[in-house]
C-alpha cells in the first residue's frame, strides 16, 4: 500500500480589506478577527514513503506545492469576502487548491497549521469602528473558549465575558487586563484564569493545557504583552466560579445569570436535522455536519496516546518535521470525509460538535430536530422575520378588504401564488421581500405538526421526552449544548409579543401535538372561503378522510399521488379545491 507524508513550509498570511491587503508578520500568524478576512498561503511537499516511513526520494528534489485558504469571519463584510477571494486568485501563481474557510467551520488541517497558537478575536483587527457600528473599545476582561480535541489542533475563540458563557463541559481562558493601558495591542495582563468545567473530557483538558503552554512561550501581541502565569480553576459543586472572577464576569443585564453549570452533558449521539417541506407536501430532512470531527484513529483513550500528546513539543521547529507532515496528511484526509464519520465511532466525547449560529443562519421560520443523546429530544422553532411579518399583515388586510367588496379574483390569486418564504437568502444585509401568500403560514403549520409527530416518535424510541424550544428564548439546558452565542433580539421579541412566550420556556411536544386540531375536514368545509389559517391552500385534498377522498375523486389516494401535476390541478378545480 502506498504511503505518503506532507512536509510543510513557511506560511504567509495577509489581512484583506476592501481596497488593500497587508501581510502579517510571522509573530501574528493565526490571529484572526471575526470582522475581518484573511488569506493564508500554505506551501508543502508530498513525500512518498515506504513501509519503514523512509522517503524514497530526497525531499529537496521534490517540487513544492501550494494551497490557499481564505478565512472569513462571521462578522466580516461581504465586500471584503469577495476581495479575499479575488486576491486568492491573483496570488495563486502555482494554480493550487483554493479553500474557503468560515469561522467555526475550520477543518482540522487548517487548525493544525498553527500548532495551538490560533486565536479568534471579536471585532476587527484595526481599532476603530466595528462591523455593527459600535466602537471597538478595549475590554477590561476577555473570555476565550478552548476548542479542539487534539492538542495541535486546539485554538481559542473569544466569547462574551459573562457568567452565562460558561459551560460545564468546556474549558475557558479568562484574562484581566491592566486598565491603565488602553492600547489594543500589547496590553499587560493583571491576572489570568483557566476555568475547567466539572465534566470536561481528558482530551479537551490536554488540548487546553497545550494551547496555554504554547501561548506562554510565544504570546501574540493581539492577545497580550505577555502571558506568564495562568491559574487553573476547577469547577466544584460548592463553588463554581472564584469570587474575583465572578465580579469581572457578572455584568448587568438579564443575560448575566449563569447557566445550569451542574447540568450533565448528554451522553450518546448528538445529531441535528433540519426539517423542510417540499411542494409534494413531503417532509425533507437534512442532517447538519459536525463543526470539527476528530479522527478516531488519533483519539485513542490509551494512556500511551494521551501521554504522547501531553509531552509533545509545542514548538514547530523542535518537532520532527516528518512526524508533523504525517499528521497533517492524515488530517487532510479526515477533513474531507469528517462529516461522514458517525460520532459514535469516535473514541471520545465531542463537547461542542455544533454551533447555535447554524440554526439562526438559515432562512426563517425554520424547524430543527435535535437528538441530545438519551437525555432529551428538542424541536427548535424559528421565528417569522419582522419584514415578513409586517408584509404578511399588510397582505392579510388587503385581502380582507377585497373580500368585503366581493372580489373573487383575490381568492384565486391567494391559492395560485406560490410561496417563496423558504427560498429567501440569509443574512442581515439582505432585505427579505418574499411573495407572501395564505399558504405560507399554513404550510409551516403543516410541517410543524409533522415535526412534532417525528419528535414524539423519536423520543419514545430512545426512551426520553420531547420538548419544543423557541428561538431567542431557549432554556439553559438547551443552551448548554452549544458554545456561547449572542442570540438575536428579533426572535425573542416576536415570540414574546406575538405568541406570549417567556424566556426559557419549553413546551412538552406531546401536549402540543394533542392540542392541535385534527387535520381532517369534509369536502364542504374545504370548499368554503375563507379557509382556516392553518391549512395549505395548494393541496387541500390531504385534509380529506380516506372515505371522503375516495368519494370525491373516485380513486384512492395512492392512485391520485401517481398522477401528473396538470391532471391533479384539473381534478382540484372541478371540486373547488384549487
Amino acid at each position: 500500500m502506498r504511503r505518503y507524508r506532507v512536509e510543510s513550509g513557511s506560511l504567509r498570511v495577509w489581512h484583506v480589506s476592501e481596497f488593500s491587503r497587508t501581510e502579517i508578520p510571522e509573530a501574528s500568524h493565526g490571529q484572526f478577527h471575526q470582522g475581518d478576512t484573511y488569506v493564508i498561503r500554505w506551501p508543502f511537499k508530498v513525500l512518498h514513503v515506504g513501509l519503514r516511513d523512509v522517503p524514497t526520494r530526497n525531499a529537496e528534489l521534490l517540487q513544492e506545492q501550494c494551497a490557499y485558504f481564505f478565512w472569513q469571519g462571521s462578522q466580516s463584510k461581504v465586500t471584503e469576502q469577495g476581495a479575499a477571494a479575488l486576491m486568492t486568485i491573483e496570488l495563486d501563481e502555482e494554480r493550487g487548491p483554493q479553500l474557503r474557510v468560515t469561522e467555526g467551520k475550520e477543518p482540522p488541517a487548517f487548525c493544525r497549521l498553527f500548532n495551538g497558537r490560533m486565536v479568534i478575536y471579536s471585532g476587527r483587527r484595526n481599532p476603530g469602528t466595528s462591523t455593527d457600528g459600535t466602537s471597538d473599545t478595549p475590554l477590561k476582561v476577555k473570555l476565550f473558549l478552548v476548542c479542539g480535541e487534539v492538542p495541535t489542533e486546539g485554538f481559542l475563540i473569544e466569547v462574551p465575558p459573562r457568567l452565562s458563557s460558561l459551560r460545564p463541559q468546556g474549558v475557558f481562558l479568562a484574562v484581566q487586563y491592566d486598565t491603565n493601558n488602553s492600547d489594543a495591542f500589547t496590553r499587560p495582563i493583571q491576572k489570568a484564569w483557566l476555568w475547567i468545567g466539572h465534566c470536561v473530557p481528558e482530551t479537551n483538558l490536554l488540548t487546553a493545557r497545550h494551547v496555554i503552554e504554547t501561548l506562554k512561550q510565544s504570546c501574540p501581541s493581539e492577545l497580550a504583552a505577555d502571558l506568564r502565569s495562568v491559574f487553573e480553576v476547577q469547577q466544584t459543586t460548592d463553588k463554581s466560579v472564584p469570587g474575583d472572577l465572578v465580579s469581572l464576569l457578572n455584568a448587568e443585564g438579564k443575560f448575566s445569570a449563569p447557566l445550569c453549570l451542574d447540568v450533565q452533558p448528554a451522553r450518546g449521539p448528538f445529531v441535528i436535522w433540519q426539517l423542510t417541506s417540499s411542494v409534494e407536501q413531503r417532509m425533507a430532512v437534512r442532517r447538519l455536519e459536525y463543526t470539527l470531527q476528530p479522527d478516531s484513529s488519533l483519539m485513542s483513550n490509551s494512556a500511551t496516546r494521551l501521554q504522547a500528546f501531553k509531552h509533545q513539543s509545542s514548538s514547530p521547529a523542535g518537532a520532527n518535521p516528518f512526524e508533523m507532515a504525517k499528521a497533517v496528511a492524515e488530517r487532510l484526509r479526515t477533513s474531507n470525509d469528517a462529516c461522514n464519520v458517525p460520532q459514535r465511532n469516535a473514541d471520545v466525547y465531542l463537547t461542542f460538535p455544533f454551533l447555535l449560529r447554524e440554526l439562526y443562519a438559515v432562512c426563517q421560520p425554520a424547524l430543527f430536530l435535535i437528538l441530545a443523546g438519551t437525555e432529551a429530544v428538542y424541536l427548535w422553532q424559528g421565528w417569522w422575520p419582522s419584514s415578513v411579518h409586517l408584509k404578511r399583515q399588510q397582505l392579510s388586510s388587503s385581502l380582507r378588504h377585497r373580500s368585503s367588496i366581493g372580489s373573487a379574483t383575490s381568492q384565486t390569486s391567494l391559492c395560485e401564488a406560490p410561496s417563496r418564504l423558504m427560498d429567501q437568502p440569509e443574512g442581515d444585509d439582505v432585505a427579505i421581500e418574499p411573495c407572501i401568500t395564505g399558504s405560507a403560514r399554513s404550510r409551516f403549520y403543516t410541517l410543524r405538526r409533522a415535526a412534532l409527530q417525528t419528535a414524539v416518535s423519536l423520543a419514545a424510541k430512545v426512551g426520553s421526552k420531547a420538548w419544543v424550544v423557541y428561538a431567542g428564548l431557549e432554556p439553559p439546558e438547551f443552551l448548554s449544548l452549544f458554545p456561547p452565542f449572542i442570540r438575536t433580539t428579533e426572535a425573542s421579541t416576536y415570540f414574546q409579543r406575538e405568541e406570549g412566550k417567556v424566556d426559557g420556556q419549553q413546551d412538552f411536544a406531546e401536549s402540543l401535538l394533542s392540542s392541535l386540531k385534527a387535520p381532517s375536514y369534509t369536502l364542504v368545509e374545504l370548499q368554503q372561503r375563507p379557509l382556516p389559517s392553518d391549512l395549505d391552500a395548494t393541496c387541500l385534498e390531504i385534509y380529506l378522510s380516506p372515505e371522503e377522498f375516495q368519494a370525491a375523486f373516485e380513486m384512492p389516494r395512492d392512485q391520485f399521488d401517481q398522477l401528473p401535476g396538470w391532471k391533479k390541478g384539473q381534478l382540484r378545480k372541478q371540486l373547488g379545491l384549487f
